[in-house]
């Protein structure tokens, strides 16, 4: 099975729990290709950017380039465009 390339852009993405902060300003370009490995210790914030990054939650504000699709976290991003995201990549 052959996939169209893909890139990923993250800008200054932020997402706290409460008075938990556990992304702070998080920004990476990953191109078609590439391999990123994602590595810290436990409540480093792995996951939560990885539920980011699917649109599985919402991040405080900061930009996600995915897909051909263009989110900003500063305004409301639709259940809908979720769905049509996780759809896209898998």
């Amino acid at each position: 099975m052959q996939y169209g390339s893909m890139s990923i852009q993250v800008k200054s993405i932020n997402k706290s729990y409460g008075d938990t902060q556990v992304l702070h300003d998080v920004s990476f370009n990953c191109e078609s290709g590439e391999t990123l490995v994602l590595l810290g210790p436990s409540g480093a914030g792995k996951s939560s950017l990885l539920r980011v990054l699917n649109l599985l939650e919402g991040a405080d504000n900061g930009q996600l380039n995915i897909a051909d699709g263009a989110f900003d976290f500063s305004t409301e991003i639709k259940e809908k465009q979720g769905l049509a995201l996780r759809r896209k990549v898998g």
